[in-house]
C-alpha cells in the first residue's frame, strides 16, 4: 500500500518498495519457496519474452560499455534495475489475486496525494517550478495523471452497491485530471485518448461500432473542452507558435525549440554511431561540444538527456538501445492486450491497467525522458510486475475453477 506514494511523496527512502520487494525476493528464494507450486525457473521459463524485453535495457548497456571499451555504472544500474523484472513478478505470484486487487489503493492515495501537491504547488503561480517534493515536475505531473486514470478504470473491480470507493475513485481521477491541467504539462496530455480508448474497451457488453462510436464522442467533447480552456489554450497556442519560429529560427531557446535541438542533436549521433551509440557520459560531452561549435545553443547544450526516451537511448547505445526501449513498451502492452477480452472482470481490468501503464509511459516518452530517472522505472516496473501477477494468478484461479466440480466465486462476473 505504500508504493506509490512513499515513492513520489516521501524525499527520503524514495526507493524502499523496490528494495523490500528485492529482499523478499531473495529471502524467498533461500527458503525455496514456490509461488502456486513453481520454482523461478519455471517462471522464468514460461514467461521468458517480458523477462527479455525487461532485460533489454541491461544487454544494450553491456553491449555499449564493451563496444567502447569503458565500464560506467549509472546506466549499468539503470539496465540492471528493470532486469531484475523477474523477482518482483515472482514476489507478487505469492500473493492471491483477492490480495493483489488491494494495490488499487495504492493508485488512488497515490492520485489523491500527488493533485493535492501539484495543485497546491501552482496554484497561484506564474510559470512552472522545476520540481516537486525532489522530484522532476514534469515526471511528478505525468504519473500523477496515470495514476488517476488508474483509479478510475480500476472502479471495474467494483459491485455496483459499492458507491463509496467509487467515488473516491472518480474523485482521485477527478483531481488528477484538474492537476495536470494546472500543469500545463502538455505531454500529459497525449496520453489522455489512449485512456479512454482503454477504458471503453473493457466494458465488454457493448458491441465494437458503439465503443468506437463513444471513443470518438468522447475525444472530440475533450478537445472542445481543452479547447475552450484558457490555460490549455494558452498552453496549446504556445507550443504552434514556438514550433513555427523554430522553423524559421532553429536556435531559438524555447520550450520547444530546444527540444528539437535535442532530438536533431540526438539523431545526428544516432546516424553517425548506429551499432553501439556514443555511450552515456560522452552524449553529454557531445551535447556540449555542440554548444561550444554553435550547432545548439548553450541552454540546449547544458541538457542531460534527449528529452524523448527513444531518441535518448537510440543516441547513447544505439540499436540495440532502440530494441529495448521499444521492447520495454510494447512487449508488456501486448502482453496485457491478449486478455483485455477476458470473460472475467478482475482478468480484465488489470489487463486493461496494465496496458495503460505500457501506453502511457510510451505516450510520455514522445516529450519527456522517463527511463532516464529511478522513479520512473521503479513506478513502471513494479506497476507492470504486480498487474501481471495478477492476470496470471487469476487465469490459474479461474482453471481450478472450471475443473472443479463444486461451485465456486471464482466465476462471478458483474
Amino acid at each position: 500500500m505504500s508504493f506509490p506514494s512513499v515513492l513520489l511523496i516521501l524525499p527520503v527512502g524514495r526507493r524502499f518498495n523496490f528494495y523490500v520487494l528485492l529482499l523478499c525476493a531473495v529471502g524467498g528464494l533461500a527458503l525455496g519457496v514456490k509461488p502456486g507450486g513453481k520454482s523461478f525457473r519455471d517462471i522464468l521459463k514460461k514467461y521468458w519474452g517480458i523477462h527479455l524485453a525487461m532485460a533489454g535495457m541491461l544487454i544494450a548497456v553491456l553491449l555499449n560499455q564493451a563496444a567502447h571499451g569503458a565500464f560506467v555504472f549509472k546506466p549499468f544500474e539503470k539496465g540492471l534495475q528493470l532486469a531484475v523484472f523477474p523477482l518482483l513478478l515472482w514476489v507478487f505470484l505469492l500473493l492471491s489475486s483477492d490480495k493483489l486487487r488491494i494495490l488499487q489503493w495504492s493508485w488512488v492515495i497515490g492520485a489523491l496525494l500527488c493533485s493535492i501537491a501539484l495543485i497546491w504547488t501552482t496554484y497561484g503561480v506564474n510559470g512552472r517550478p522545476g520540481g516537486i517534493i525532489s522530484n522532476p515536475f514534469i515526471l511528478f505531473s505525468n504519473l500523477t495523471l496515470l495514476m488517476g486514470c488508474m483509479a478510475l478504470l480500476s472502479i471495474g473491480w467494483n459491485t455496483r452497491d459499492e458507491i463509496a470507493p467509487m467515488a473516491i475513485k472518480v474523485v482521485a481521477c477527478v483531481l488528477s485530471l484538474v492537476a495536470s491541467y494546472m500543469s500545463g504539462t502538455r505531454g500529459s496530455w497525449i496520453a489522455v485518448p489512449v485512456f479512454i480508448l482503454i477504458a471503453v474497451s473493457l466494458k465488454q457488453s457493448m458491441h465494437d461500432r458503439r465503443k468506437i462510436a463513444i471513443s470518438v464522442v468522447s475525444m472530440l467533447l475533450l478537445a472542445a473542452a481543452m479547447a475552450s480552456l484558457p490555460y490549455t489554450k494558452t498552453r496549446i497556442e504556445l507550443a504552434y507558435s514556438e514550433t513555427v519560429h523554430y522553423a524559421e529560427q532553429p536556435k531559438a531557446e524555447t520550450s520547444i525549440g530546444i527540444r528539437l535541438q535535442l532530438w536533431q542533436a540526438s539523431w545526428n549521433m544516432f546516424r553517425e554511431n548506429p551499432v553501439f551509440g556514443v555511450g552515456t557520459a560522452p552524449y553529454e560531452e557531445t551535447l556540449r561540444k555542440l554548444a561550444r561549435d554553435r550547432v545548439i545553443t548553450p541552454l540546449a547544450g547544458m541538457q542531460l538527456h534527449s528529452h524523448n526516451d527513444l531518441l535518448h537511448f537510440m543516441a547513447t547505445l544505439g540499436t540495440p538501445g532502440a530494441i529495448a526501449m521499444l521492447a520495454l513498451y510494447l512487449v508488456p502492452g501486448l502482453w496485457f492486450k491478449k486478455f483485455l477480452r477476458s470473460a472475467d472482470s478482475q482478468q480484465r481490468v488489470a489487463a486493461g491497467m496494465g496496458l495503460a501503464t505500457s501506453l502511457a509511459f510510451l505516450a510520455f516518452g514522445l516529450s519527456e525522458t522517463m527511463f532516464y530517472s529511478n522513479l520512473c522505472s521503479d513506478f513502471y516496473i513494479i506497476s507492470v510486475a504486480a498487474l501481471s501477477a495478477l492476470v496470471i494468478n487469476r487465469q490459474e484461479e479461474l482453471e481450478k475453477a472450471v475443473a472443479s466440480p463444486l461451485p465456486s466465486e471464482l466465476t462471478y462476473e458483474k
